[in-house]
């Protein structure tokens, strides 16, 4: 485009901003911007996006407060920046201010503050965010609900967790996936197996954190029978070569003892991280 002398509109600007933020090279993405003639709230969103992807809150609050003009996504970007850098009060701050001045929040906006409050070991808030929650009609989202889930959950709080999981009218596989976790977790072990085979009964669908959490299960009760039964499983559905669901796989064998399936599993591990060679590492140990 600069040989050409092509001079993008506003779209085309907005795009090649997103790209060179996807691309983590957001000096392009801010000469992009500062070379725009007109901007539009995209384009505000794109910059803003971009900084607090990479954790500089002090850019992405200075375009924040530049902004002309705001929506959801640039309360959600800020939010998610601070959460993301470990502020999580300021993260609250800014959904405070974003409530005081009106703004219509969405999913997004109650699942990250959600996870604020876990952040904060603010169990009270939690609660507070949950009634909120309710009283806009947001309990019936699947996105919004499994953040509650999750929240109650890891905030030790697991009646209210499966409560809450039992009253959603949708539930997908992130909100099954909370509860299995939040079972484990909470060292409710029998619960949680009971819960993944009602998921798999029901056509679900299994994730890594679902893998994971009933791996977890199979080390504490070193029930390394099921556990190779769950490793076929894993298998089956394609997840041999997930290093998540193979870490957590061979964690299984090697605190149940079994070091030579364990140590056959990390050789066939395609790229095996920090925490594959720890867990072989400790089960030696």
């Amino acid at each position: 485009m600069l040989v050409s002398g092509f001079k993008p509109t506003i779209f085309v600007a907005n795009c090649l901003i997103q790209m060179y933020v996807k691309c983590s090279y957001l000096e392009y993405a801010q000469k992009a911007f500062e070379e725009m003639s007109h901007r539009d709230t995209v384009s505000w969103n794109a910059i803003l996006f971009g900084y607090a992807g990479c954790g500089n809150m002090s850019m992405a609050q200075e375009v924040f407060d530049a902004m002309p003009e705001r929506d959801v996504i640039s309360w959600n970007s800020l939010i998610s920046g601070y959460l993301q850098s470990g502020s999580y009060r300021k993260s609250v701050y800014v959904f405070l201010e974003m409530w005081e001045k009106g703004v219509r929040v969405d999913d997004t906006t109650f699942a990250m503050v959600s996870k604020v409050c876990l952040g904060l070991e603010y169990y009270d808030l939690g609660v507070q965010v949950h009634g909120v929650v309710v009283r806009m009609g947001f309990d019936s989202d699947v996105v919004t609900g499994s953040a509650i889930v999750d929240m109650y959950a890891k905030s030790k709080k697991l009646r209210e967790s499966i409560r809450f999981f039992k009253e959603m009218p949708v539930k997908n596989w992130v909100s099954w996936s909370a509860l299995i976790a939040g079972c484990v977790h909470n060292d409710d072990y029998v619960g949680g197996l009971e819960f993944f085979t009602e998921m798999q009964r029901k056509g679900v669908g299994v994730t890594q954190s679902t893998y994971a959490s009933i791996f977890r299960w199979c080390a504490s009760l070193s029930a390394v029978r099921f556990g190779m039964q769950l490793h076929g499983h894993a298998l089956k559905m394609n997840f041999g070569s997930d290093i998540i669901v193979g870490t957590a796989t061979l964690d299984m064998y090697a605190k149940c003892g079994q070091l030579s399936d364990g140590r056959k599993l990390f050789d066939t591990l395609p790229n095996p991280n920090l925490q594959s060679h720890n867990a072989l590492i400790v089960g030696y140990a």
